[in-house]
């Protein structure tokens, strides 16, 4: 063997480049939110059907994602929480959640209890383990609410928002009634406040309440009022420096 030698000299390789001296990784992409206004919000749900109205109105009022509401049983509520264990993906049953965080508890408010009473005078008959059912009294498909979405938002004439705009409507509107990031980051399930200040930070005038009670103040004044002009529009492209004062787009 030659000393001083360069091995692949001989074939060329000493001289190659790193092919990914020069690569661009893409941008992360910037997650953009256009969670409901109230007058928005009261607008859609008079195009949903009685029977998925409650479906709709408890997302609203819990921040959960569609895969954990499809998958809720009753035996994981009890008197003072909802117990969020499960997720239901394609109609298979999961108990590996998205994070160790998303298996949490949700103390349950007054007006999410009133939704459940309701659910449960529609549904005890077909004595499902389920809460949310179909009208054929089978567990709630997520492709099933969202035809049901999609069409109640052609409907009402509004601009189309995901279905999954229920859940940053929930901690938008959280956030602007005064709640902590902290309440907020572990009612949706989230590791730590990092995402709630990334995404919702234009949301939150302060940071003095921490236990639900001024989103529930908030939701139960807001669907109480009868003019439209008087409900308060938190939103996308909204004066976020006053948000509740309604605005003109």
């Amino acid at each position: 063997m030659l000393t001083g030698c360069v091995p692949g000299r001989k074939y060329g390789w000493y001289d190659l480049h790193d092919p990914f001296t020069n690569l661009k990784l893409p941008k992360a992409r910037k997650i953009r939110i256009y969670p409901f206004s109230f007058e928005e919000w009261k607008t859609l749900m008079g195009f949903i059907s009685d029977w998925y109205t409650p479906y709709f109105e408890f997302a609203v009022q819990t921040g959960l994602r569609p895969s954990e509401q499809v998958a809720l049983k009753w035996a994981a509520i009890d008197e003072h929480f909802i117990h969020i264990e499960l997720s239901r993906v394609r109609n298979r049953e999961k108990s590996d959640l998205k994070t160790e965080e998303s298996r949490r508890r949700i103390e349950i408010r007054p007006s999410m209890r009133k939704v459940l009473e309701d659910q449960w005078e529609l549904t005890k008959g077909f004595k499902s383990e389920y809460v949310f059912l179909n009208i054929n009294a089978k567990p709630i498909l997520q492709d099933k609410a969202r035809e049901v979405w999609a069409r109640a938002m052609k409907k009402s004439g509004l601009r189309y928002l995901r279905m999954y705009e229920t859940r940053h409507t929930f901690a938008s509107w959280a956030l602007a009634a005064g709640e902590s990031p902290e309440w907020v980051a572990r009612t949706l399930g989230h590791v730590n406040t990092s995402m709630v200040y990334k995404t919702y930070g234009r949301y939150i005038p302060n940071l003095t309440r921490h236990d639900g009670t001024a989103f529930e103040k908030l939701y139960l004044e807001a669907t109480k009022r009868k003019k439209d002009s008087d409900w308060v529009t938190i939103g996308h492209n909204r004066d976020f420096s006053n948000p509740f004062t309604s605005t003109t787009n």
